[in-house]
């Protein structure tokens, strides 16, 4: 799957907003804030559910390569690079603390 930072230029993307179409979102009070639960039924029949919790513990090293993979996209090398140390030192927190201290490393 090719990953794109979402930017307002994809606002105008035909295919994209073909595809927004197509989406229903409905809110769910068993599921907090943070999170989302769904599903998504593909044109052969099958249903794919999914959920996600941004308050949920991830594994550091998945962390790591994820935001270095989206802060390459959306900031470039030399700037993703200067983060390196600031995910080195993740160790199995949330993603708010890890936001916070993102954004002291790069003042």
């Amino acid at each position: 799957m090719q990953q794109r930072p979402y930017t307002d230029t994809l606002c105008s993307n035909a295919t994209l907003s073909d595809f927004a179409k197509r989406i229903e979102v409905t809110g769910d009070e068993t599921v907090s804030d943070t999170a989302i639960s769904g599903e998504i039924g593909t044109s052969d029949g099958r249903c794919i559910l999914l959920s996600f919790d941004l308050a949920d513990r991830v594994d550091p090293s998945v962390l790591r390569r994820g935001l270095l993979t989206k802060a390459h996209n959306l900031i470039g090398a030399k700037a993703a690079n200067a983060l390196f140390p600031v995910t080195e030192s993740v160790n199995n927190i949330t993603m708010g603390s890890l936001a916070g201290q993102i954004g002291k490393s790069v003042d």
